[in-house]
């Protein structure tokens, strides 16, 4: 394992600056696309506006290789569900590769959904404006701003469309859209299954939820009318439904049905169902956000303290030192679109109800943090989101630690600009502790720096459901991302390995 021992070789000294200005390591673009990959929704951040991030992209691409980007891709959207990214990667992988043996199979499981191959396909014909549908053709095979689809993806989308099931591409037609399913099929020429004919007829249906909600509001002959029939997909559907996607639902559920509520406050607040799901505490946040309802809210909180128990437990002692500076508070993360500081603050208070961790936060200086361990975890996550808003001094969380710890877990946007060098500081604690530390470092920003000599701790990058899972595999000692990534293989008994590791 990856230890602060005395007797080491003394790391090299910081070779280039963060974007606060501070003194900094960089890393090979092979690590900074990876960053860039686990924390980037090619969304406006603190310190970098989107192009610039999908301009460092493609110049990274470059320099770290295209089979490279192309196992982040496959890593990012199997292993951690992100998409925007993956079809970013993928389409710059088109411009960056041509006749490898592995391309026809990486554009085949890159596309995990049938919408996945509508947005690469929009994000290589439209060029720059990515994200922002397609522009004219120009030309055979080709479109303003972008260029010609490669063969090797025009064969790996087709086997993928051959793949998926009348269900799967009813609900992603895309109909009215940048790029439809009907233009993929038009471009990339797949045999014809029952499916695919369906699809070409204009016959196709699904039995999936939303698929079933955009239906009824199409048949309906009037407002009052849809209302009525998306009220009855609800009740045809709420017992069915699996735990996860009864949560992702709620919003809809109860805006379409409120006569639901109560029963479907009783299924979110089932503890077997829960355990059975597997699901995360951060998942159960996201649907929490979006919601106004009190009742409803209230059986989401319930529902994130039982989903602690599916953190897996660590050995040992744990402290979780959250950065609360400035730039901390402006930034927003992924889908939920939230301030970094406001998911550490969360990922602390989850932390601390599962692991009995403590907390410490963390600007120009540290301070432990108390909670009392009856509070729900929202509520103790709630007064520790509002930041000082000073600046960044990492070095401060070791000369502040007391007592003896087995691990570290900080969470941060690198850009400490001043104080106390956060090696010597960990070293030190070492020293006076006379034990090795582990500590691992969450990047939630991917601006291209780090703060400890790469390979000294365990460094980690964004934030996805399946993020304390990573936790657990930490110990194991390494890099675990570069070494996750590195052993992602072009073949469909990787993607099936992912699915299991997920519980799926």
């Amino acid at each position: 394992m990856v230890l602060f021992s005395r007797g080491r070789k003394a790391p090299k000294k910081p070779d280039t600056h963060n974007l606060a200005g501070g003194r900094a390591y960089s890393l090979s673009p092979q690590r900074e696309l990876l960053d860039i990959a686990l924390t980037s929704k090619l969304q406006r951040q603190f310190y970098r506006e989107p192009d610039e991030t999908m301009r460092r992209v493609r110049r990274l691409v470059k320099e770290a290789g295209p089979e490279f980007a192309a196992r982040c891709a496959l890593y990012t959207r199997h292993r951690m569900g992100l998409r925007s990214i993956s079809h970013l990667l993928a389409a710059e992988v088109s411009r960056r590769a041509s006749g490898e043996q592995w391309l026809s199979d990486f554009y085949r499981l890159v596309a995990r959904r049938p919408d996945d191959m509508r947005e690469i396909i929009a994000c290589i014909m439209g060029g720059p404006e990515f994200g922002e549908g397609v522009a004219r053709k120009s030309g055979k095979g080709r479109k303003r701003n972008g260029h010609a689809l490669p063969n090797s993806l025009k064969r790996g989308f087709a086997r993928r469309f051959e793949q998926f099931d009348e269900y799967q591409l009813g609900a992603y037609r895309g109909e009215g859209q940048g790029v439809s399913l009907v233009d993929v099929m038009r471009l990339v020429h797949p045999r014809e299954t029952e499916a695919i004919r369906k699809l070409k007829d204009g016959t196709l249906r699904s039995q999936k939820q939303d698929a079933k909600l955009t239906r009824s509001g199409q048949e309906a002959g009037n407002a009052a009318e849809a209302a009525e029939l998306k009220r009855e997909v609800w009740h045809a559907e709420l017992e069915r439904m699996g735990y996860n996607a009864l949560v992702m639902n709620a919003r809809g559920i109860l805006a379409s049905a409120p006569e639901l509520k109560g029963r479907l406050c009783e299924r979110i607040e089932d503890a077997e169902a829960v355990r059975r799901s597997l699901i995360q505490p951060l998942q159960i946040y996201r649907a929490y956000r979006e919601l106004e309802d009190r009742q409803l809210k209230l059986s989401l909180s319930r529902a994130i303290d039982l989903a602690c128990a599916n953190v897996p437990r660590f050995e040992g002692r744990t402290l979780v030192a959250f950065d609360e500076s400035g730039s901390m508070t402006a930034w927003t993360h992924g889908d939920m679109k939230i301030p970094a500081i406001e998911y550490a603050s969360l990922f602390a208070a989850i932390l601390a109800k599962s692991q009995d961790a403590d907390v410490i936060s963390f600007d120009t200086t540290a301070r432990y943090r108390k909670y009392d361990l009856g509070n729900t975890t929202l509520s103790i996550a709630e007064d520790w989101h509002v930041a000082r808003g000073g600046g960044t001094d990492m070095g401060t969380i070791f000369s502040r630690m007391r007592g003896k710890y087995d691990r570290v877990i900080v969470l941060t946007d690198m850009q400490s600009w001043y104080g106390v060098d956060p090696e010597k500081a960990a070293a030190l604690y070492e020293k006076r502790q006379r034990r090795p530390l582990r500590i691992y470092s969450f990047d939630l920003t991917g601006y291209g720096t780090a703060l400890f000599r790469p390979g000294s701790i365990q460094m980690l990058s964004g934030v996805s459901f399946g993020v304390f899972d990573t936790i657990a595999r930490l110990d194991q000692g390494g890099d675990v991302l570069m070494d996750e990534v590195n052993a992602v293989r072009f073949t469909d008994e990787w993607v099936q390995s992912v699915r299991d590791s997920h519980g799926k």
